[in-house]
């Protein structure tokens, strides 16, 4: 069989920006080969190659096997398939690379819808007529690259224009909204809502970031809503750079979701007067507030009388969606708003509304990621506690240790039942130089390329969900191709009701005070949750709306998550003692198959399943 081999290492290709050619017989074709090859990039130039030379091989093993009538057409069907190659080549268009991997696994699939006769006749025709078995082949070839040319149009994007907004920073996500309903209304019992009039079910938010310079659907372009890996090139099309004193940096977008919370404000000082390059950071917070609440991003001193505070100094690098307290629905919601706030950042972070940070934390955490030598590395973890982490003099970290995600169990009964990661140890860090992977996310602090936020976004439909969001985002990421680690080195520490801050924190509101508001709420939202992940119960119908955003991807498996990790969905239990493999042992085995792109773990050259060592121990 004739194989396609994918130019460069399979990438999309830029491509020239010049009008498409005229119509060229085959005779034309060959004496323009050179001219025509001379505007283009060695990557198109291999491409086209491959597609002419298809077009010269097909061409005079069917001149001299086929009868004239189907010669005649199948010259004709030729012809017009390498005519689309053309423009496709030369417009300002983008269309992923295919492999002769994937033409392959295509043809198979073609192959598979023969019936057993069918393909008895064709085994027997390649052991007698080897030749005819060839043009069989090709023609299985053809077909199906007629069939992607006609059913897979390419994006339409504009490279330069790319160029030109990864240059603007910052972009207000207040420039481009939209109404929603808040997913929680039709639950709510409205008699129960507190004050003069309940609060309206309409929502202002900010549209998702959708450049038009992407082609019309940024998801699309990236990997087209999980389908496949987006590529390097593809990923570089994402994210932001600011100039700085050292150079151009990587600009960070920072989402904060806050209820009620006093520390808030301090949290967001934090960021920037101990971040090294300030003017990279872009913050969002999501204020759930009542009136008599204070304010994240309003200073105590008004701007006029001190300019200098954080507050004022980078206002225009903050921004907030204020919303009523009495709406508030858990963290799932108020994280999908921040979400959308997102605008073409390098770097997006997610962190809690009482959190501080390490001096230089910025700089630490993107080298850190750097260090991962993985596009699609996550560095998230449960964060330590606050109480003697940070020198006060300094800022710099004095807590040795750094937790690692390793645990996690089903909790829950009946439909509520979800799978929650628990306690996790904390130690010294025992491999330097690098992060180390895990297998789960947090949602306390997660920080990962733009194009995670962008492809994995938070589902608008979950209220009164607090536990199960961070196995539906870990797992819902896992299958579009992310790996997920904890850094080696903390950069910023969480405000646990513990110890000193225990009095303080014990009085600060939380949404579970409007359980009683929304009690329908939770039991649907996690048939959704589990529904959508592939973790609930088949028979149960839970509400499908706008599910493509929030599905999960086919770069990998479910299954192969669950089986690595040891996780039985059928009988809802866990492989414990998983914290014995998670470390070390996870990372020299799972690192050989780090993809020679950097794009990922290839886990189809994983074969590994936890197995609890010791199962009647705890």
């Amino acid at each position: 069989m004739l194989e396609t081999t994918s130019s460069g290492n399979g990438n999309g290709s830029r491509v020239s920006t010049s009008s498409t050619p005229r119509r060229h017989n085959s005779g034309m074709l060959r004496a323009h080969t050179t001219a025509y090859f001379a505007g283009l990039d060695a990557n198109l130039q291999m491409g086209l190659a491959m597609v002419f030379g298809l077009y010269l091989i097909v061409t005079v093993g069917t001149f001299s096997k086929l009868p004239t009538p189907h010669h005649t057409g199948f010259m004709s069907s030729q012809n017009n398939l390498v005519r689309r190659a053309k423009v496709l080549l030369n417009g300002k268009y983008y269309q992923p690379a295919m492999t002769a991997a994937d033409l392959k696994g295509l043809i198979a699939q073609e192959e598979a819808k023969l019936t057993p006769e069918q393909q008895r006749d064709n085994h027997y025709k390649q052991v007698e007529n080897p030749q005819q078995a060839i043009l069989q082949q090709q023609q299985q070839q053809h077909n199906v690259m007629a069939k992607i040319a006609s059913t897979s149009p390419p994006v339409i994007v504009d490279w330069n224009e790319i160029a030109k907004i990864q240059t603007i920073f910052p972009i207000k996500a207040t420039d481009s909204v939209e109404q929603i309903d808040h997913p929680g209304y039709q639950y709510a019992n409205q008699q129960l809502f507190k004050g003069p009039a309940p609060p309206p079910q309409k929502m202002t938010v900010p549209k998702y970031w959708n450049p038009p310079q992407y082609g019309g659907d940024v998801r699309k372009f990236l990997g087209d809503y999980g389908s496949r890996l987006l590529t390097p090139q593809e990923a570089l099309a994402i994210g932001s750079k600011v100039a700085s004193n050292d150079g151009p940096v990587e600009t960070i977008y920072i989402t904060i979701a806050s209820y009620r919370d006093p520390e808030c404000p301090v949290t967001i000082d934090s960021l920037f007067t101990r971040a090294k390059y300030p003017e990279r950071l872009r913050v969002a917070v999501i204020d759930q507030r009542l009136d008599d609440d204070m304010r994240c991003i309003v200073p105590a001193t008004p701007c006029s009388d001190d300019p200098h505070q954080v507050l004022c100094k980078y206002s225009n690098q903050i921004e907030a969606l204020e919303m009523d307290a009495r709406l508030g629905i858990g963290p799932v919601f108020a994280r999908h708003l921040g979400y959308r706030h997102y605008r073409g950042e390098y770097f997006a972070m997610q962190v809690d509304a009482h959190v501080r940070f390490v001096q230089d934390w910025d700089a630490s955490l993107v080298e850190q990621w750097h260090q991962a030598h993985n596009e699609m590395a996550v560095l998230s973890t449960y964060l330590s506690d606050l109480n003697n982490s940070i020198d006060p003099v300094t800022h710099a970290a004095i807590r040795p240790g750094r937790p690692i995600m390793c645990a996690t169990d089903y909790e829950g009964q009946g439909k509520y039942k979800h799978l929650r990661h628990g306690q996790q140890p904390e130690g010294p860090a025992m491999i330097h130089g690098q992060p180390t992977l895990h297998p789960f996310w947090a949602a306390g602090f997660s920080f990962a390329r733009g194009h995670f936020v962008v492809q994995v976004p938070y589902d608008q439909y979950l209220p009164m969900i607090f536990q199960g969001e961070e196995i539906s985002i870990g797992l819902r990421g896992f299958t579009f191709g992310y790996d997920y680690y904890t850094p080696e080195k903390s950069v910023c520490f969480h405000m646990y009701a513990m110890l000193e801050n225990k009095a303080k924190r014990d009085k600060v509101p939380h949404f579970w005070e409007n359980t009683q508001t929304y009690r329908a709420a939770g039991t649907k939202a996690m048939q959704r949750l589990n529904g959508i992940i592939g973790m609930g119960d088949p028979a149960d119908t839970y509400d499908h709306a706008e599910e493509k955003l929030y599905s999960l991807g086919r770069v990998r498996q479910k299954e192969k998550f669950f089986k690595t990790f040891g996780i039985h969905t059928d009988t809802q239990t866990v492989e414990h003692h998983l914290c014995q493999f998670v470390g070390q042992p996870m990372q020299r085995l799972f690192l050989r198959a780090m993809r020679q792109d950097q794009m990922g773990l290839d886990y189809d050259q994983i074969n590994y399943e936890w197995k609890d060592p010791n199962p009647t121990k705890k």
